[in-house]
């Protein structure tokens, strides 16, 4: 029998597998920050090749249970192509797509997670709580720029101040300029160690209208769910309860949920066709009046087709959660 021999190329094996564990090392850090950034923020940003590529799979979603979305790599970018399935791997670790598979011929497939479809409706209220956050001002600081604002000359009136203070309540007052200072309220040149000129920023004219903005937000965001109300099926309670995170936009959502109607209402296709026209009644009243109108029966009529139709009690919820949230904030 003719001898034969395997050769390995050691150098080329052990740059391979040291390829294989700096990815597996990048992904894990990259893993570790994004839980990091959940911990702190609540929601994680991605980069703007990956948000790109998340909005693109965001938009071809339907609607479907599953959340699985499939495409073609020309829906993505020129630019994107050559890197879609390190992207995927990106959303994937960020835990915004639960699974990401590209096949041959440039077809991809994902499924989506709660996190993924709303990422730029929590984007979005990330921002708007951004406009408003301020660095809040102890209250004697809050007093003396209320004064400084209110006052016609606070030049002269700071003067006249420090030529009264005692020496502790010049110590009291120069700090309390101090935090009005560093904070971007206002600045000061000083001259012979009191203010000879002082200006008030922007930050500074409108910092009590933010601060009772910022306030009104902290108040809405501090509940942790609406009850809307309550559904009787099986001798079980269904609860209409956390809608805070309701991914649904309720300029889409009533035509999608008209379309699934049509394909799988089936014989109760009239009767869910009516329900909807109810619960479209009564999210213009909520958005005309700002009140939640009284159970007309839409509850009870909701779970009678509960079992069948279990889709359609999750997209009513959704669509009536939203105007809710929407009028409220």
């Amino acid at each position: 029998m003719d001898k034969f021999e395997i050769k390995l190329d050691m150098k080329k094996l052990e740059k391979e597998i040291n390829m294989q564990i700096q990815q597996i090392a990048k992904a894990h850090d990259e893993e570790e920050n994004f839980s990091a950034q959940r911990e702190v923020t609540g929601v994680v940003s991605l980069d703007k090749m990956a948000e790109e590529a998340l909005k693109i799979i965001v938009t071809q979603y339907d609607g479907n249970s599953s959340h699985s979305v499939d495409g073609k790599s020309d829906m993505f970018p020129d630019y994107m192509r050559l890197s879609t399935k390190k992207v995927l791997e990106t959303l994937e670790n960020a835990r915004l797509i639960a699974y990401g598979k590209m096949y041959l011929g440039g077809v991809w497939s994902v499924v989506l997670t709660p996190d993924g479809i709303s990422y730029f409706e929590q984007q979005e209220m990330k921002e708007r709580r951004a406009n408003v956050v301020i660095n809040w001002l102890p209250g004697n600081a809050k007093k003396l720029l209320t004064e400084i604002l209110d006052s016609e000359d606070p030049v002269i009136m700071l003067q006249e101040r420090f030529e009264k203070a005692s020496s502790k309540d010049d110590s009291i007052l120069r700090g309390i300029l101090s935090d009005l200072i560093s904070n971007k309220l206002i600045s000061i040149l000083w001259a012979d160690d009191v203010p000879e000129e002082l200006e008030i920023t922007n930050s500074g004219r409108t910092y009590l209208e933010r601060e009772k903005t910022q306030e009104e937000s902290q108040r809405r965001l501090s509940a942790p769910y609406i009850s809307i109300g309550t559904i009787n099926a099986s001798d079980s309670n269904f609860i209409f309860g956390d809608v805070v995170n309701s991914t649904i936009s309720i300029d889409k959502s009533i035509e999608k949920i008209e379309m699934k109607i049509e394909k799988d209402g089936g014989e109760e296709k009239e009767e869910l066709k009516s329900i909807l026209d109810e619960i479209r009644n009564i999210i213009i009243e909520i958005n005309s009046t700002g009140a939640i109108p009284q159970n007309t029966g839409w509850l009870e009529k909701v779970g009678n087709h509960l079992h069948k139709h279990e889709w359609f009690y999750g997209a009513v919820v959704s669509i009536l959660g939203k105007a809710v949230l929407q009028k409220i904030q």
